[in-house]
């Protein structure tokens, strides 16, 4: 998959190179010379004999100085500047165009991604309505019925809760009894002594 992204990439800036360097070339005027200058090259590769253990590496080496200066002739003789429609029309709807279709496409490939479509998206139907409310009334059965049964737990707690407390009262009375009556019994036990 990345091979495939990569390649692809690859193949897209290429195209964008080629493009840039043919609308250079195309606005310099010097197209007539690239030309006559590959002609030339194909002309010196027919007539040098070429084989597997020589080379001609001055003429080889030559022609890519030759390359390299025309290049930087090229990008440093005439700058290249971007008009983006004219300076008269400053409120034109066009410079919104290229954002508006990269955000629809990026829409697009979001419900693609999502298995959605268009109609699952814009158009409310009588069926797609019908399922939208069976769907919230089925979610609210299933908070009323959870919010019962948390009810019903705590009402249970509070009762055993409740019971647990009016246990530990009894106990409290018991244990508050048995400490009178021992003090009661010491208290007659020191006075008769």
């Amino acid at each position: 998959m990345a091979l495939q992204t990569g390649v692809s990439t690859s193949k897209v800036l290429i195209l964008a190179g080629a493009g840039l360097t043919g609308s250079i070339i195309l606005r310099s005027g010097r197209l007539s010379e690239l030309v006559a200058q590959l002609q030339e090259l194909l002309k010196g590769v027919d007539e040098v004999e070429i084989s597997s253990n020589k080379f001609d590496t001055a003429a080889l080496a030559a022609q890519i100085r030759q390359l390299a200066q025309e290049i930087k002739e090229l990008s440093l003789s005439n700058p290249i500047t971007i008009y983006n429609g004219s300076s008269s029309s400053s409120g034109s709807y066009s410079s919104y165009l290229v954002p508006a279709a990269a955000l629809g496409a990026m829409g697009y490939c979001y419900m693609w991604w999502k298995g959605w479509s268009f109609s699952d998206v814009i158009f409310v139907t009588r069926q797609n309505m019908a399922n939208a409310v069976a769907t919230v009334s089925k979610q609210l059965e299933n908070v009323s019925e959870t919010l019962a049964s948390t009810k019903r737990h705590l009402s249970k707690r509070l009762e055993n809760l409740d019971w647990k407390l009016e246990e530990q009262k009894e106990i409290s009375e018991i244990i508050v009894n048995n400490v009178r009556r021992i003090i009661s019994f010491n208290f007659k036990c020191f006075h008769s002594v």
